[in-house]
């Protein structure tokens, strides 16, 4: 079972670390956070990389 909420927290978390040392991050920091996310929560890439998409398209939506 995909466990949104922590991957999504994981994610938010690896951002502010990357933001902090790169103040304007590209799809490639993108990606790293997502990955770290996967790994930090015991997902795999894919089931973080489909939340997470999911999550920016809400808000673009929003």
């Amino acid at each position: 079972m995909i466990n949104r909420a922590a991957i999504r927290e994981a994610y938010e978390e690896n951002l502010a670390a990357v933001h902090r040392i790169i103040p304007n991050p590209g799809a490639e920091d993108f990606r790293l956070c997502v990955s770290l996310a996967a790994e930090q929560t015991d997902h795999t890439e894919a089931e973080a990389l489909s939340v997470m998409v999911d999550e920016l398209a809400e808000k673009g939506a929003a």
